[in-house]
């Protein structure tokens, strides 16, 4: 048997879902207000707001006290029904009016269609905050339940009347059936009958675009864009970011910030996000300079084709552009915390640990190219595989994650997503130290001595060692062969 049959190839990387922040849910105010702020529920004439009334008043129908599409009975059904039965109601109308009754119903057709998988998406999420978001007891304290605190603060603020109303039939019913607590917003709207909910997001989808709109937020964020096209050009001039970054600054006033939807942020503990070659970025309503830089950045600069380097990166040079500190990586020896702390750390172990440990500029400039295979990116590939006995670094990270993210979710299976990822980020920091001291002449025996002498009950590290050491050693193999 030749050496070549006896040395096994490395573990290959498994395609672990890397999911947007939300998998599955596109935000129904966004999903419109993406279409040229083209909204669906405008089209239908059925909005929350008294607008329905001029509606009702056209269409010869007779004020109540109470508008039909802020009844329970909602516009949708009401809409339909009026179609089916032969505008019998508008028969003293214009026939103007009739066919604008025409249109309202071929329109609300399409809004059902188009609403339907948003419908059951937030329903789904609803219920799933309602039955797992509670707050806990600990030490004999109650510890709310940040998400589901948020949600409640939300659905208290600038909320129509009419939802205020629902609710409060809501807490009725439920003492009515022999419950003495006072069950809170979050529960009555995952109990909402469609109708209902579909007038709740025809409220969502208004305010949301109203605070889009709002000449305080758009201010902010031109004064953001002017702050941030100042500090690349001044960072440029003083050497700490390659001269590329200038080709960024006419692409920061093209990309199109957007206050985002609270179910698609706030509920999956997201700040905001960027979809690549969108040109676009999404943030919370109270985005800050810091959240709006990372967003910008990930939409003007490039990106590494490996996900926990492509936000650790990012969050770097945001926190650098603030404080000016861009030499030092590790988030332990900095004086700002930041976002990504187990990414950044494990980039920080990539750039240093291997036998070039000044890897920094060229993975900055490499980040900042704007393509993952470009040039530039390519040289920095180069130097840091032979940094590493020639190993494919990025494929090795990519393993890492692998089989840390399969450890996360055997011990942690309840475990949030990020928090598994952020766990697999752990789990690289130390492999790939392990593999930089098998490329400056360590050895897998050594290694395994002291694992035993040190941590002897520690069959994770061991397994780690094997599974590093072969990556190494198939490298070596692979240059001899050449």
């Amino acid at each position: 048997m030749s050496k070549n049959e006896q040395l096994a190839l490395p573990p290959q990387p498994l395609d672990i879902p890397q999911p947007e922040h939300m998998p599955g849910y596109v935000p129904f105010g966004q999903d419109v207000i993406k279409q040229d702020e083209y909204r669906l529920s405008a089209e239908m004439h059925a909005d929350w707001y008294d607008r329905s009334a001029d509606y009702n008043q056209q269409m010869g129908f007779q004020e109540s006290g109470v508008h039909r599409l802020h009844h329970e009975d909602s516009g949708l059904r009401y809409i339909a029904g009026l179609a089916m039965r032969g505008h019998s109601e508008t028969q003293n109308s214009t026939v103007a009016d009739r066919i604008s009754a025409d249109q309202i119903f071929n329109q609300s057709v399409k809004f059902k269609e188009a609403s339907t998988q948003a419908l059951s998406q937030i329903r789904d999420k609803l219920q799933e905050i309602e039955t797992l978001e509670r707050d806990v007891e600990q030490d004999g304290e109650v510890v709310p339940n940040e998400k589901r605190q948020s949600l409640n603060a939300y659905l208290e603020t600038d909320v129509p009347v009419t939802f205020q109303n629902s609710y409060e039939k809501y807490i009725t019913k439920i003492h009515d059936r022999g419950r003495v607590d006072t069950p809170d917003r979050v529960e009555w709207l995952a109990h909402a009958g469609n109708e209902t909910l579909v007038n709740f997001l025809q409220w969502h989808d208004q305010r949301t675009m109203e605070r889009n709109r709002d000449p305080q937020v758009c201010e902010r964020i031109d004064a953001y864009r002017e702050e941030m096209k100042a500090r690349i050009a001044d960072d440029v001039a003083s050497g700490e970011l390659p001269s590329a970054a200038l080709d960024t600054l006419a692409r920061i006033d093209n990309i199109k910030v957007t206050v985002g939807d609270v179910f698609d942020l706030l509920m999956t503990n997201t700040g905001g996000y960027h979809i690549y070659d969108s040109g676009r970025v999404v943030v919370e309503e109270d985005f800050d300079r810091e959240l709006f830089r990372h967003e910008m950045y990930h939409a003007v600069f490039g990106k590494f084709n490996i996900a926990f380097m492509n936000e650790a990166m990012t969050e770097h040079l945001t926190l650098a552009a603030v404080n000016g500190d861009y030499q030092t990586v590790m988030p332990s020896l900095r004086g700002d915390k930041g976002k990504y702390v187990n990414y950044r750390s494990a980039m920080a172990a990539v750039l240093t640990s291997g036998i070039n440990s000044d890897l920094l500029q060229p993975a900055i400039a490499a980040f900042i190219e704007g393509d993952g295979d470009g040039p530039t990116a390519r040289d920095f590939h180069e130097i840091l595989d032979a940094s590493y006995g020639g190993v494919d670094v990025f494929a090795f990270l990519e393993d890492q994650f692998s089989s840390g993210f399969r450890r996360a979710e055997k011990n942690k299976p309840d475990a949030q997503y990020d928090d598994k990822a952020s766990m697999a980020a752990s789990y690289i920091k130390r492999g790939i130290t392990i593999l930089g001291v098998l490329a400056r002449g360590g050895d897998r025996q050594q290694l395994l001595e002291k694992c035993q002498e040190q941590s002897p009950d520690n069959t994770l590290l061991r397994e780690q060692i094997e599974e590093v050491a072969r990556w190494a050693e198939y490298a070596t193999l692979q240059a001899a062969t050449k």
